[in-house]
């Protein structure tokens, strides 16, 4: 009788969980989580491309060293997409070989947009963003304060009927165990929740970014199938030159590359062109999920390491983030707005996924998800009529071959990191593959209605 009572408890107690979920997955016929493609089927009728496969480069561990072309580097992520009248705009960070090592560019693509949506991707690939300083190799054991770390990261933004390039000074130094710590304004950090050596067997598994200085904007044109700058750089904020990391431990900085180093303040470029920036500034606040504070990453179970995040908005008007949980991966997270308009506690749901996903919602008001499967082997589209249960899922890209290894590049790895925009019938879908290489599908929208398994 013991037995029966407590294996009715744990079933009540499943059941309440699994009704609490804000989101849930039906999980399809023939789904095989450990196998590549997860016994699903690919989804049909999409278009893949591979849009740069590298060149290596030589660079030692003591030395900087500068980029031979734009064909050179072996780590390429973070890739993005942007729709510029008739023009496709894919770019994306790129290094020698290690994850954001100090050197880091951002690089990019041009496609043509045919009235059919398909693209023609022309030839060459472009400079969006040079590098700040000389590359190097990102050193893994152990973060040296004498040598140099900054990288550049940034986005292209369309506004105002002109195209900017905004670039940032990062760098990742030392390790947390507190997720609200690891991402740094410039200041200084509690000791105690700080390890300058590699502490992920010490209890500070969150390696450390930090935003050191100023935003960089310079305008860029397309003319004549290329990606040309049009007006000088101009720099918001001082550059700087030490950092005080904890109360004794402080870093000096070289100068910047010259490109960098002799850059006019933004109060000296065009009157439009400043109001474009003031313009950026107000509509990335304004798009910003809100959380009440010191809420960020955290969840309802305790297990407080959620990361990335996308979000969606249903039929009823409340929005949904989905997150990964560096605590807890496998499962995404799923947080709904209150009644202010912040976002709640994270709750676990049994949708399957790692890394960064992607979402939006079509017209017709159905809801997409692209997400990793374990391992980074295959990218993943879920879709709901709702937003708040998906029962169609089909496998967009699989992929899973070694690759060269470098500091945050594993030695195999598949597509990840999707970013997507949606335009007219397509889904445009840019993603890395291995953090090597990067590859682009072309989803038409009239594919989803068949071909996923539920």
């Amino acid at each position: 009788m013991k037995l029966i009572v407590v294996g009715v408890i744990h079933l009540m107690v499943a059941i309440t969980v699994f009704a609490q979920m804000p989101v849930r997955w039906e999980e399809p016929k023939g789904y095989h989580p450990d196998v590549i493609g997860l016994g699903l089927p690919q989804l049909q009728g999409v278009v893949h491309e591979l849009l740069y496969d590298p060149l290596p480069m030589t660079i030692g561990s003591g030395e900087g060293v500068g980029y031979p072309s734009t064909g050179h580097g072996l780590y390429n992520h973070h890739p993005h997409l942007l729709v510029a009248d008739d023009y496709l705009i894919a770019y994306w960070t790129n290094h020698a070989i290690d994850e954001n090592g100090a050197g880091q560019r951002l690089l990019g693509r041009l496609g043509k947009i045919h009235q059919d949506k398909s693209i023609q991707w022309l030839d060459g690939v472009f400079e969006i963003a040079p590098p700040a300083t000389d590359v190097w190799r990102r050193a893994e054991k152990e973060n040296v304060l004498a040598q140099e770390k900054r990288f550049i990261s940034g986005e292209i933004k369309q506004i105002g009927g002109r195209l900017y390039v905004v670039a940032r000074l990062r760098m990742y130094l030392g390790w947390t165990d507190d997720m609200n710590e690891r991402f740094r304004q410039s200041n200084s950090i509690n000791t105690a929740r700080f390890s300058l050596m590699d502490g992920r067997e010490k209890g500070f598994p969150y390696d450390i970014r930090w935003d050191i200085g100023p935003t960089f904007y310079q305008q860029l044109k397309i003319e004549g199938g290329e990606i040309r700058y049009v007006s000088e750089m101009f720099v918001d904020g001082a550059v700087y030159e030490r950092l005080a990391v904890t109360g004794d431990k402080v870093m000096l900085f070289n100068p910047l590359q010259d490109l960098y180093r002799d850059v006019k303040d933004v109060s000296k470029c065009d009157e439009q062109m400043r109001r474009n920036i003031r313009a950026m500034s107000e509509r990335r606040d304004r798009g910003r999920p809100r959380f009440n504070p010191g809420t960020r990453h955290l969840t309802v179970n305790g297990k407080h390491g959620l990361a990335h995040l996308t979000q969606y908005q249903i039929s009823d008007g409340q929005w949904m983030a989905v997150r990964d949980n560096l605590a807890d991966p496998g499962c995404l997270y799923v947080s709904t707005t209150d009644e202010s308009g912040a976002y709640q506690l994270a709750v676990k749901t049994n949708l399957p996924g790692y890394a960064l996903s992607f979402s939006g919602r079509l017209d017709d008001g159905r809801v997409w998800l692209i997400t990793n499967s374990k391992d980074r082997r295959d990218l993943v589209l879920m879709l709901s009529q709702d937003g708040v249960v998906f029962d169609q899922t089909a496998v967009l890209v699989s992929v899973w071959k070694p690759w060269t290894q470098g500091v945050g590049k594993s030695r195999w790895g598949g597509p990840q990191y999707p970013h997507v925009v949606q335009h007219g019938n397509q889904l445009y879908v840019i993603y890395s593959i291995g953090k090597q290489q990067i590859g682009f599908t072309r989803v038409p929208i009239e594919s989803l209605a068949d071909g996923l398994a539920r």
